[in-house]
């Protein structure tokens, strides 16, 4: 590898074309992850949060990122599918769904099921599969099991991003087994977290097509964070976002372990474009030179 490896970015879409033109200038930033504002599976981010795209929107726009050579995501990433996984029908949508996104060419999907992790690469085994936070991937075992499923890319709990004794040993491990490694860089969730998994699984809910918490969803979970962060701004500092002039120290670590499948993703899909281009401009990168 070389001897200056930088790490990939990975960066949530709102869907503006403007971003995607932004990105383009540069060369590190090689996936957009995205989604309906609802559909079978539901996401990560509750529906009311999320712009609302047709299908011929949503294939215009892949098609747009891949005239501009970058990748996209499609998220599947709700922690709970209510035990529907395990009916015929629910099984047979989720197909039909994955067949019409391969069919408008995306590219990879984020999951946070082993189920359907398995469905995909039973049923489309060359489609990118990334594994979401969502299921707080921190030891070997977990990379080991996520592999053996069909994983190509695991993203870190957010709890060992500044654990560098923690990194050093994951990053070794995943080189052995050929798998990507991503972490979060701008989440200010709590460190360790007491509303983590309820807030996953209440936002899977609220972005299912089914469910009635998709047209009106309170978030208990985020009100709470905020208000322990407004009585202890020391809580803001102690969460496990990285700053972007420290990503060289992540880099140095992966130059030590011969690691090079690290990326960063920066979130949130639900903020406007001024915002999110604002975040990736932080980012410690250059412009191509061709531009």
């Amino acid at each position: 590898m070389s001897a200056n490896y930088k790490v990939d970015f990975d960066i949530a879409t709102n869907f503006d074309k403007e971003m995607i033109d932004v990105l383009a200038k540069y060369d590190a930033f090689k996936w957009v992850y995205g989604k309906f504002n609802n559909d079978i599976v539901g996401g990560g981010r509750p529906s009311i949060r999320l712009p609302f795209i047709s299908w011929q929107e949503l294939e215009e726009y892949i098609n747009y990122c891949h005239a501009h050579n970058i990748k996209f995501n499609y998220l599947l990433n709700a922690l709970c599918l209510g035990g529907k996984e395990f009916n015929k029908e629910f099984h047979t949508s989720v197909v039909e769904l994955l067949t019409k996104l391969v069919e408008i060419h995306i590219d990879g999907v984020t999951v946070a099921s082993p189920y359907l992790c398995q469905i995909v690469k039973s049923y489309f085994p060359d489609l990118f599969v990334s594994i979401s936070v969502y299921n707080k991937v921190d030891s070997l075992n977990q990379l080991e099991y996520w592999k053996n499923i069909g994983a190509d890319e695991v993203t870190l709990d957010q709890r060992v991003n500044r654990d560098f004794g923690k990194l050093k040993v994951l990053f070794a491990y995943a080189k052995k087994l050929d798998l990507k490694l991503r972490l979060i860089g701008n989440n200010t969730c709590l460190h360790e977290c007491p509303f983590h998994g309820n807030h996953a699984v209440t936002h899977s809910h609220g972005s299912k097509s089914d469910e009635k918490s998709r047209v009106f969803h309170l978030d208990y979970q985020v009100m709470n964070c905020n208000l322990i962060k407004i009585k202890d701004p020391s809580k803001i500092i102690s969460s496990d976002w990285i700053r972007p002039e420290d990503l060289v120290y992540y880099e140095q670590l992966c130059e030590e372990v011969g690691y090079d499948k690290l990326s960063i993703k920066l979130t949130e899909r639900g903020r406007t474009t001024p915002w999110l281009i604002r975040v990736l401009k932080l980012m410690p990168i250059d412009i191509m030179m061709a531009i």
